[in-house]
């Protein structure tokens, strides 16, 4: 997020947030699949306190942010493959400037919650394909509400990328 300049000094790097949803949109599916293939048990209990603990903070934007983003790691970490879980570690905090932007809205955060919950179960019942469908859906929502936003409020929003 920071970019070294020799003899100028340190600034914050451009952000491409399409990019990053241009990735999340074909690697999160893939892990999600992956995952409903091969999670554990306790993966899958995991996952599921991450969903409620989501729930609990519905009303806590920041809260929810943090649990969100606990929850797509673990969707990472189920699926088992180093590549995967390495490239979405790295796009993290990149997609936590999106959720800066749309979680403090209340009905979007109730329907990331709701996409996550379809996810978690697809997930936990072992559904690759629902898994991946979901996650995908997910992400072209978050995606779609993130352009809403800026369209509508394009000046709070690019702030709160800047910041």
């Amino acid at each position: 997020m920071l970019e070294s300049r020799r003899g100028s000094g340190t600034y914050v790097a451009p952000v491409d947030l399409e990019g990053v949803f241009d990735v999340r949109i074909r690697l999160e599916p893939l892990a999600a699949e992956r995952a409903a293939l091969l999670r554990s048990e306790a993966e899958a209990a995991r996952l599921a306190q991450a969903v409620e603990e989501m729930r609990v903070r519905l009303d806590d934007p920041a809260a929810f942010d943090s649990a969100d983003a606990v929850f797509h790691g673990l969707v990472a970490q189920a699926s088992r493959s180093p590549v995967l879980i390495s490239a979405l570690d790295m796009l993290t905090e990149m997609a936590l400037l999106s959720r800066a932007v749309t979680s403090p809205l209340d009905h979007l955060r109730s329907d990331s919650l709701a996409d996550v919950e379809r996810i978690c179960t697809a997930i936990e019942r072992q559904h690759p394909k629902r898994a991946a469908n979901a996650m995908e859906r997910h992400i072209l929502g978050v995606r779609s509400d993130f352009a809403e936003v800026i369209d509508r409020d394009g000046a709070r929003a690019v702030a709160i990328v800047k910041s």
